[in-house]
């Protein structure tokens, strides 16, 4: 029941990550995470007894974003956190800082801020194969690399939810609901002009590493049907279904590679 539960909490998050970096490799990381207005009622239906501002308080506050700072690696610190409003729904902003972007690790798992009840939670930073991972040199022009979360070649194939589950349109509207709010954007920034790169996606000085907005996701009814028939794969996988869904970006390249100025 707890799997089920943060598999379908994931569905209800917007969450936006900005990364600034300077030329000394220190910078800010900026999250954004919104709450669906769905969150609630799908926590009540699991039993909870609270009011909707009271369940949204207890999965998402300024305690749970300040020990965050911890599972963005070391040298990471909490500078400040706001509640913020959007279509979606309520959620915050939070504020980190680091010295040294090497030691940055992004957790690739858009529910790990939220404290989900019954869950056990750890301040520990992921490991590289659940994470985006950052190596920086200095220099005129300094160069940083961004390496994509790597799968575990060890790991058991997932197996698929009961035969003709992704065929039932019960389950199928019921799924389409929950994950229409959900949204994962990854964005780096550095701090001066790039000089050379290959990221896919750049705007000035932003290279958007993800876009995946799942509301176009589900718009597709192909991509969507392959999705609903394998639930429970891995993120890499999950690139590789999603990439060619319009307004989707996932970066190409893996390390992306940004000099700059």
């Amino acid at each position: 029941m707890l799997l089920c539960a943060v598999l379908a909490l994931t569905g209800c998050i917007d969450t936006t990550t900005k990364v600034v970096v300077k030329a000394d490799g220190s910078g800010t990381i900026e999250k954004t995470i919104f709450l669906s207005r769905h969150l609630a009622e799908l926590m009540i239906s699991m039993g909870n007894k609270s009011d909707p501002a009271t369940i949204e308080q207890g999965m998402l506050n300024e305690k749970t974003l300040k020990a965050g700072a911890a599972r963005l690696g070391s040298g990471v610190t909490f500078v400040s956190a706001e509640k913020v409003t959007g279509p979606k729904g309520n959620g915050w902003k939070a504020l980190y800082s680091f010295k040294d972007i090497g030691a940055v690790k992004l957790s690739q798992n858009p529910a790990a801020d939220l404290t989900i009840p019954g869950a056990s939670t750890t301040n520990t930073a992921p490991t590289d194969k659940e994470s985006f991972t950052f190596t920086f040199t200095k220099g005129a022009p300094a160069t940083l690399s961004i390496a994509f979360p790597k799968p575990d070649p060890n790991a058991k194939p997932a197996g698929g939810p009961p035969a003709g589950a992704a065929t039932d349109e019960k389950m199928v509207q019921s799924i389409k609901q929950l994950y229409a709010d959900m949204r994962i954007v990854l964005v780096v920034t550095v701090d001066g002009t790039i000089a050379k790169t290959n990221a896919t996606y750049t705007s000035g000085s932003d290279v958007t590493l993800l876009d995946m907005d799942f509301a176009k996701i589900i718009g597709d009814e192909a991509t969507y049907k392959k999705l609903s028939s394998m639930q429970n794969q891995s993120m890499t996988e999950v690139r590789k279904t999603v990439k060619a869904v319009p307004g989707i970006l996932i970066e190409d390249h893996d390390p992306v590679t940004i000099s700059f100025r």
